[in-house]
């Protein structure tokens, strides 16, 4: 009976992975820094290429040093050389949204072979906030860390060095992808270590020495990755530290899952849903390990209380890590999900009866299903407002600066009211327009900030020059648009103006400057609702732009 609910699993899984690759097979889905991501990987594979690239040289820097983002970058720029910035967005955000899946399949399968298909329960915590804010490096890490709990679990059944090793290596791997997903696959992997220690000192009585000489292989896999963390570590000195959210706001927000929210409405009642089945499943799991664990194996006991363990260390971890920290933030919500992981862990640790195992698949995949379909509603009124953005593309000349100002980051309804959606689809959109024709685009997020592989040149760095922001500022809103004081400071002339929202709607100071800005300019494109309007700009004698030939896009 089990081997049918694995196989129906399978199934559910694989229609799952069908739907969404269908949904990406016209375009990526749309995020906050997709495409910020996707043109830093660019920029890594072909700044340097003798030809084309010439003014985007003259704005950016590439430095592959060591930080937890260097992997992700490194595979997207592989891609990007093998196809293209869309085909390789759309790839990436398959990995982001199935490796995870995948990878706790492996996991759950080396803890107990018939429970493997409760990885499907990582699924919809995958959809979550942070994958349509674009921070593919995270999710990527949620994978990597499944695979590091899978080569725990090796090493306590070989107690080999070769598995060992491996697993430092997979800690190593897990530090190059983000370092949220690393800081919680090293305290998972501690409290793992402690438990088993704790429970074998008490156990066998030996003394602490002789218990810890039991998972040396675990110690020593945990100080591989030390060298790395401590060469990253030297690269965000001196950035803030803040704790952020509260204890109670950060209580409601993961018991929620508030995290897998996108619109509200029927997101945060299938989130609500996943929360609480999850919290019933672990309940569930507790009162049966304690009911039953004198007649459970030994191994079986210390590997479930180990788990345990590691699952309350996950809990602490969210509520005690600073949100601010390393150059980032929003660290809490990047350790939100790792107490859900813990718990699904623990469940497949557990003897299902036929009944309960089919109860569960039937759950997941309901929650499933619905977040998806949910997901693909939303994303539907996101690329309908976006064929603007798309037009635009084709109105832009080569060698051309852009300067995007994003009044409306997110999309409307059928009265022209923003959505109260958790994503801003529009913010970094522009970014895509770097992707040929050696342009420059004057408005990016992230390449101002020191743990990101590609920055702008100081004199060149838009957020400062153009919007005023002053360092490590976390906001996305702006009071000025100064061209010229950016004009003279970087030596780069703007010639396209990019406008996102109704300039209609802006008054005060910065409605009277976008008039002055788009009075002398040469209008080229305007939506049917005025949200994208595209200018040329007055021509000025240093100026490499070869604009676009005229016409209808």
């Amino acid at each position: 009976m089990m081997k049918a609910v694995s196989l129906a699993g399978c199934a559910v899984l694989g229609l799952l992975a069908l739907l969404v690759a269908m949904a990406m097979a016209q375009q990526p889905f749309a995020t906050n820094d997709g495409p910020v991501h996707l043109a830093f990987a660019d920029l890594i594979a072909h700044l340097h290429d003798d030809q084309g690239r010439a003014l985007q040289r003259e704005a950016y820097r590439v430095d592959l040093r060591l930080t937890p983002n260097l992997l992700p970058y490194l595979l997207m720029a592989g891609l990007v050389e093998l196809s293209s910035v869309r085909i390789a967005e759309s790839i990436v955000q398959l990995l982001c949204l199935l490796a995870p899946t995948i990878a706790a399949w492996c996991a759950l399968r080396a803890i107990r072979r018939d429970n493997a298909w409760l990885a499907i329960f990582v699924f919809p915590l995958s959809l979550n906030q942070l994958f349509f804010l674009g921070l593919y490096n995270y999710c990527l890490s949620t994978a990597v860390f499944f695979l590091v709990v899978a080569a725990f679990w090796k090493l306590q059944e070989a107690r080999s060095l070769a598995w060992s090793v491996g697993l430092g290596a997979l800690l190593s791997l897990e530090l190059t992808t983000h370092a949220g997903g690393f800081v919680a696959a090293m305290a998972g992997v501690g409290a793992l270590t402690a438990g088993h220690v704790a429970l074998a000192w008490r156990r066998e009585r030996a003394g602490p020495v002789a218990a810890l000489m039991q998972q040396w292989r675990a110690i020593l896999a945990m100080l591989i990755p030390l060298p790395l963390l401590w060469m990253s570590l030297s690269e965000s000195a001196g950035t803030p530290v803040l704790f952020g959210p509260g204890p109670w706001e950060r209580a409601i927000s993961a018991g929620r899952l508030s995290i897998l929210r996108q619109t509200g409405g029927a997101d945060s009642i299938i989130a609500l849903a996943l929360s609480l089945g999850l919290a019933a499943s672990l309940a569930w799991a507790v009162v049966r390990i304690i009911r039953q664990g004198s007649r459970l194996p030994d191994r079986a006991v210390d590997a479930m209380v180990a788990t345990l363990a590691a699952l309350a260390v996950s809990v602490v971890l969210m509520f005690a890590f600073p949100d601010t920290m390393g150059g980032g933030w929003t660290h809490f919500y990047r350790l939100i999900l790792f107490p859900y992981f813990w718990i699904v862990l623990l469940l497949a640790q557990q003897s299902f009866s036929a009944r309960a195992a089919w109860g569960l698949l039937g759950f997941v995949s309901a929650v499933s299903f619905a977040l998806l379909g949910s997901t693909m509603k939303n994303e539907a009124l996101v690329r309908a407002q976006m064929e603007p953005l798309r037009q635009v593309d084709r109105l832009v000349g080569a060698h051309c600066t852009v300067l995007p100002v994003v009044l409306e980051s997110r999309p409307v309804d059928s009265t022209g009211g923003a959505i109260a959606t958790t994503r801003m689809p529009y913010f970094q959109n522009a970014s895509r327009l770097e992707a040929h024709d050696d342009r420059l685009v004057l408005f990016n997020y992230l390449a101002r900030l020191p743990n990101y592989p590609v920055r702008f040149l100081p004199q060149v760095e838009p957020q400062r020059l153009i919007f005023h922001w002053p360092p490590h500022y976390r906001g996305t809103t702006f009071d000025a648009v100064d061209v010229a004081g950016f004009e003279k400071a970087s030596g780069i002339p703007v010639d396209y103006l990019l406008l996102i929202g109704d300039p209609r709607r802006q008054e005060g100071a910065l409605g009277e400057g976008l008039r002055l800005l788009t009075a002398p300019s040469q209008p080229l494109f305007a939506s049917p609702d005025h949200r994208v309007s595209l200018y040329l700009r007055p021509r000025q004698p240093n100026s490499r732009c070869v604009p676009a030939p005229a016409g209808e896009p």
